[in-house]
């Protein structure tokens, strides 16, 4: 009787700890050095990029809630949604979260991207720093999307995946902590696929909207985006190439006499190739040798509107909640002068 009551104590015990909220984070300590064209310093600084909290939990069973903010920004609520899982095939999710658009915009900056931010492309698609748009969206939006793993499967380590994975939700399409100013919705989705190996992603996705910015009334119109992509990223190697479009501004083509009303297009594609190096005893460091190229045209009208963007550096893994990054980037426009940047990075996650 004793051992049955000690085992049901222990077993009450573990239920209730699953309801209580899970709290973690992360913080990006950097340091950033800007360069000229003939490399003589404009400036430098150290900053904070990210200080974010979240906290995860369950209130009945299959469902699930996050509420995050990041405290570098004002602070800004980032996160806060609630989700259902029905099956591995199928959930619900609604309010404010990050929008299914493109591999990178899924990521945790500190940790997941192997270089010091997100490309340059995914930042200016998906409404980070305003993007094209000029709308700060930090990749989120207020909404509800469905999503789901279908076609399960194991590889030879007995790690099960779905072949296909799949997002699509309807959103505000106005950024983060904003209520809709367009009575227009965003109609966003994403379609991975795994072809039967785990590590190797082909991903593709869309999105359908209009905007409005209230900051500055001539930017509004249409705000389509869609990318393609593919990603292989195992215990040593990460690859990642992803290309993107889109068709930005007002809808009415036929006003030849003012330009402002005339959408225009956009494209851009980033590719990172970085290899894991295993260091110290049994491998528990790791270091990674990263480089990036990216090139962006916010509007294809301007010629040589074009830029560059070649990055290199060196991601380094001493601890499991660690990670120091230190990274070089030539900035070089189609027309005007070159720029470079060095940056050194301290992440922490709790």
């Amino acid at each position: 009787m004793l051992i049955i009551s000690v085992l049901a104590s222990a077993q009450e015990k573990e239920t209730k700890n699953e309801w209580i909220p899970k709290v973690s984070g992360f913080a990006q300590i950097r340091y950033d050095a800007n360069f000229n064209k003939d490399f003589e310093l404009n400036n430098n600084t150290f900053f904070l990029q990210r200080v974010c909290v979240n906290f995860d939990g369950k209130i009945v069973d299959k469902l699930t809630y996050r509420v995050g903010g990041d405290f570098v920004r004002r602070p800004a609520l980032t996160d806060a949604y609630l989700k259902y899982t029905i099956c591995d095939a199928f959930f619900v999710q609604a309010g404010q979260m990050k929008i299914p658009y493109t591999i990178e915009n899924q990521f945790n900056p500190a940790f997941d991207c192997e270089l010091f931010d997100y490309s340059t492309i995914t930042k200016q698609f998906a409404g980070y720093e305003g993007g094209i748009t000029g709308i700060g969206a930090l990749g989120r939006d207020i909404g509800i999307q469905v999503g789901g793993k279908l076609f399960e499967t194991e590889n030879g380590k007995g790690e099960k995946f779905g072949i296909i994975e799949y997002k699509i939700g309807v959103f505000n399409g106005n950024g983060i902590n904003n209520k809709d100013n367009d009575n227009s919705k965003d109609v966003i989705g994403r379609l991975d696929i795994h072809p039967w190996i785990k590590e190797l992603t082909i991903s593709g996705s869309y999105q359908n909207g209009m905007y409005f910015n209230e900051v500055d009334p001539e930017k509004q119109g249409v705000n389509n985006r869609w990318s393609a992509g593919i990603q292989y990223k195992s215990e040593r190697i990460v690859f990642r190439t992803e290309y993107m479009g889109g068709k930005t501004g007002r809808i009415d083509e036929t006003d030849v006499l003012n330009p402002v009303n005339r959408p225009f297009n956009s494209n851009g594609f980033y590719a990172t190739a970085g290899y894991w190096f295993k260091l110290g005893k049994e491998g528990s460091q790791k270091l990674m040798p990263v480089v990036r190229y990216e090139r962006l045209d916010k509007d294809e009208s301007i010629n040589k509107g074009a830029v560059s963007y070649y990055t290199a550096g060196i991601y380094y893994l001493p601890i499991k909640y660690v990670n120091l990054k230190l990274n070089y980037q030539l900035v070089q426009p189609e027309t005007g002068s070159n720029a470079h940047t060095i940056v050194a990075m301290l992440n922490l996650r709790f």
